[in-house]
């Protein structure tokens, strides 16, 4: 049988999407195995029956795990790629030139992986071209099949290259714009702008059936020779082989924020953060939770969950009030003790915790919307976010029928349709989108600024309306920003706690950035006066300032007479 992984996918509805920072220590497999709760760590639980993709003990933190036939694929939080399992096509080598990517997927032996740029790179298996990209190819998203890969271009047109064996290379000529592809064993789904589905290539098992009742669809994912949908209400479509209850879906799920299919299985998370798991392939008996992500590949399922990282016995999100400064949904001390968050002074508060800042910023009125012509936003030199973001739309456009709709972009990135319920030719409401922590800081890596695009379906009419359409944005987020108040490149929490900088009233506050302190500058020592002392620090640091010396108070690389000069007039109790 041959095999395949789809891709997980989210639903860009949901009320807010869940961040995915996540650490894995050892993984163990076979029967829903736990690992990392000796360290009190964020774990991965998993499931399936392929030892051979057990990752390796030094993995460390990651935020999303794909898997294909014997291969899996993990995510750091920079956004560079590991792969471990079966080697026989150089599939679990990612090559170091690849770098860090915004999104990846995983076929059966190979893997794709789409750049910040929009550029794809591709590495394993590769006998019938699926690694081997168009050149020049730019590319909006990606997806993958068994021997086939997938990419959007800018037009929203499907790209393919591999195997046409089934058709799935085969894009049907009416197919238009599309926002997501996967890829199944022998078929190929497509999500249209407008919410439909549309599927080729082999049909054996009624996989590319499409329901008439399916209706819009806001995430798709194909399973090996079935197909599954999440609608906008959170409900999930499934149809093709039902052999082993791979389409069975339980009854009562609801509230579905992300789906992956497997081989033959099918694995769905709930907005409350459960996980569950149907079909063959050696699942769970009981729903897994809490979970921040999930993944299929074609033997085996996983959920990234949280653990206990202050080792109180109590789970971390039971817990997360008042321990979660930068609001993604991870424990504080947990993000501290893996690095994820920086704490150069031991205070168990990450370092871009230490100061925040409130944006809300709102774009200019922009026009024309409609007729093919996406509207485009652009935010320069944004600070890097410490909680969820919402960015909000309004329009005044040709928006009022089933057809016409709207879509919004982030440097690439699918957040999903809004505006379903604008009224036609009228000054619709404010709709939100939110945005998760990593997503948005992964799109500022590159340039320090985001993008946000709203692309029209080809059923709105850009001069319909007779006064012209328009649309604007609001972006509002809380902002982490380093406190650097003498603007050195240090922060100041660490500069104190180092003794590089004083603070002689314990406020936090470097005295030479404080009001009423501006003597303290020369208070060497951080006694609270300018003395015998400091000029005794002073004179030992005499001639090129070593390194974390303060006594260089002019800054000029030198302690010498102007630092002495500027010490002798600031002597005596500082304030």
């Amino acid at each position: 049988m041959t095999c395949f992984s789809s891709p997980t996918v989210r639903n860009p509805n949901s009320a807010r999407l869940t961040a995915t920072f996540a650490a894995l220590a050892t993984l163990a497999f076979g029967g829903a195995a736990l690992a990392g709760d000796s360290l009190n760590l964020p774990i991965v639980r998993a499931w399936g029956n392929s030892s051979l993709i057990q990752p390796p003990a030094d993995l460390g933190p990651v935020v999303l795990i794909k898997a294909g036939d014997n291969f899996a694929c993990a995510q750091r939080p920079d956004g560079t790629l590991r792969a471990w399992g079966q080697n026989l096509y150089g599939q679990n080598t990612v090559p170091a030139t690849i770098g860090a990517v915004v999104e990846y997927a995983i076929g059966g032996n190979h893997g794709v992986a789409r750049r910040a740029d929009g550029s794809v790179a591709c590495w394993g298996r590769n006998t019938d071209g699926q690694a081997t990209p168009p050149s020049g190819l730019v590319a909006t998203t990606i997806g993958t099949a068994y021997y086939a890969s997938y990419a959007i271009n800018t037009d929203g047109q499907v790209v393919c290259w591999g195997s046409n064996f089934y058709a799935q290379c085969t894009i049907p000529a009416t197919l238009g714009a599309v926002t997501q592809i996967s890829g199944g064993e022998r078929h190929t789904m497509a999500l249209r702008t407008d919410g439909s589905v549309v599927c080729w290539g082999t049909n054996n098992a009624g996989q590319c059936n499409v329901p008439a009742t399916l209706g819009t669809v806001t995430a798709i994912a194909a399973g090996g020779l079935h197909s599954i949908a999440l609608r906008p209400n959170g409900t999930v479509a499934c149809w093709g082989r039902n052999t082993e209850g791979q389409c069975t879906i339980p009854t009562g799920l609801t509230n579905v924020v992300e789906i992956a299919g497997g081989g033959l299985h099918t694995v769905a998370r709930q907005g409350i953060g459960y996980a569950t798991g149907w079909g063959n392939g050696n699942l769970p008996g009981t729903t897994l939770s809490p979970a921040a992500t999930i993944g299929a590949g074609f033997y085996s399922s996983f959920t990234i969950n949280e653990g206990d990282c202050d080792g109180n016995g109590v789970l971390d999100t039971t817990e997360i009030a008042g321990n979660d400064c930068n609001n993604n949904g991870r424990h504080d001390s947990c993000e501290a003790l893996l690095d994820v968050l920086e704490d150069c002074n031991n205070n168990g508060l990450g370092d871009a915790c230490e100061q925040q800042l409130t944006v809300d910023v709102q774009s200019p009125v922009l026009t024309p919307f409609g007729s093919g012509a996406p509207v485009s936003w652009t935010v320069p030199n944004a600070a890097p976010a410490a909680a969820s973001l919402r960015i909000s739309v309004r329009a005044l456009a040709d928006l009022g029928e089933p057809l016409e709709t709207a879509r919004l972009f982030m440097d690439g990135f699918d957040l999903g349709p809004v505006l379903d319920t604008a009224p036609n030719c009228l000054l619709s409401g404010w709709q939100s989108v939110w945005i998760s922590i990593p997503l948005f800081n992964l799109a500022l890596e590159d340039d320090g600024e985001v993008e946000f695009r709203l692309v029209a379906s080809v059923s709105v009419d850009g001069g319909a309306c007779p006064t012209g359409s328009t649309v604007e944005f609001d972006l509002d987020y809380t902002a982490a920003t380093a406190a650097d108040c003498n603007a050195n490149g240090l922060l100041d929490s660490c500069e104190i706690a180092a003794g590089y900088a004083t603070d002689a009233n314990r406020n936090g506050v470097i005295d030479a950035c404080e009001k009423g302190f501006s003597g303290c500058t020369a208070d060497l020592d951080g006694d609270g006066e300018v003395g015998a002392s400091d000029l005794s620090r002073m004179l030992d640091d005499w001639g090129d300032a070593p390194k974390g010396s303060n006594a260089d108070l002019d800054g000029d690389g030198v302690v010498g007479a102007s630092d002495l000069s500027l010490l002798l007039a600031a002597w005596g109790v500082c304030g």
